[in-house]
């Protein structure tokens, strides 16, 4: 059955409490939604977490509008809570399987008919055949290579590799993990990662993404998902030293900005400790204050990032049509709204559209349905 495209607003504002993801009566209903992260069925999805994404997701756009300001550390966000969300047990195969659904699948769906669109582009600009060729090569090579309007591909394919090596040491314990990470922050910081980042497909990013991994699997078992009120008054302070301190280091200057897609690790060791702490201070301060976040700002936070993979791969591409024509806060305003208008059209699509085109949304049916029920 086709869904009418407005329930998405209707949900965002109307769905009863009961209702929302995480609520007992939406987990005995076992609704499955991924997201860009790990995921985890309805019953167990955060709606704070799903702010953060919003959230960072909202910093990925600003920063590709406004390339000159200092917005660092956004990307790592989203790494860190997949990390977060890590589900331990899962094998290398069925890892590959799950990711190539998710990331994979959305990545050619969106990428391919948008290449169509820049050769086509390049062919009425009257461009030399040998730009066009170079321009179609670059792009398939993906990662770093990738410029607009795949501003932000690299994204899909550095998280699939990503997650793979996290799985293959995923039974590591103690130390271990966290000294990898630091082993992978000091390295990357000492030019190996520009170096890498030019490897096909993100593969070179994702070697650098997978410190950040660890850092949200970690914070898994200091924190796990589901906070009760005494872990949420326990780790609130925690969280906003972390997040003030992570914060003031980076605007300080004292620890340089990371770019993972560019390999730029910034400042050896202190760029990830700071990185990491803005990270990790945002994902427990935002479950530390969910009982106080008027829940139509979460129920819309949980709907916009159903949207998310239409945002994350069109934005950039709204950019490279609109930029000559808008700038500031009206390109910024066409290129967030465009792809969330898209992407809440997209939710009242079959299944099987969305499994290719927003396979994030996957718990967007049972939701609906609960919203009519």
């Amino acid at each position: 059955m086709v869904l009418n495209a407005i329930n998405p607003v209707k949900v965002a504002f109307g769905l009863p409490e009961d209702l929302l993801p995480g609520s007992p009566r939406e987990a005995r209903r076992g609704c499955a939604a991924t997201g860009e992260g790990e995921g985890a069925d309805m019953g167990s999805r955060s709606s704070s977490l799903d702010l953060v994404r919003f959230l960072a997701l909202t910093l990925v756009v600003a920063g590709h509008v406004w390339t000159d300001k200092p917005l660092s550390g956004y990307v790592a966000v989203f790494f860190v809570v997949t990390g977060y969300l890590w589900k331990p047990g899962r094998g290398v195969v069925e890892e590959t399987r799950h990711k190539w659904r998710t990331l994979i699948r959305p990545y050619i769906a969106w990428g391919t008919p948008l290449l169509c669109v820049l050769i086509a582009a390049l062919f009425l600009t009257s461009a030399p055949p040998v730009i066009v060729l170079k321009t179609a090569a670059v792009t398939v090579w993906g990662g770093a290579r990738a410029t607009e309007p795949f501003t932000a591909y690299w994204f899909l394919t550095a998280m699939f590799f990503a997650c793979l090596l996290l799985r293959l040491i995923d039974r590591a314990q103690g130390w271990g993990p966290l000294l990898l990470a630091l082993v992978l922050s000091v390295a990357g910081s000492v030019t190996l990662g520009t170096y890498t980042s030019f490897l096909p497909l993100g593969f070179g990013n994702a070697l650098w993404a997978l410190q950040f991994l660890i850092v949200g699997r970690l914070l898994q078992t200091v924190a796990p998902v589901g906070m009760t009120a005494a872990t949420r008054r326990s780790v609130a302070l925690p969280a906003v030293l972390a997040l003030g301190g992570g914060l003031a280091l980076l605007l300080a200057g004292w620890a340089a900005p990371i770019v993972l897609k560019a390999g730029n690790h910034g400042t050896p060791v202190l760029s990830f400790l700071a990185v990491s702490a803005v990270s990790c201070g945002a994902i427990l301060l935002v479950q530390a204050i969910e009982p106080f976040i008027p829940a139509p700002v979460l129920r819309t936070a949980t709907v916009l990032v159903f949207t998310s993979t239409p945002v994350l791969l069109i934005h950039g591409a709204v950019i490279w049509a609109l930029k000559q024509q808008l700038s500031g806060w009206g390109l910024f305003a066409a290129a967030y709204a465009i792809p969330i208008c898209i992407g809440l059209m997209l939710l009242g699509t079959s299944g099987r559209v969305r499994a290719w085109l927003m396979p994030g949304a996957s718990g967007w049916t049972r939701m609906a349905a609960a919203d009519r029920a």
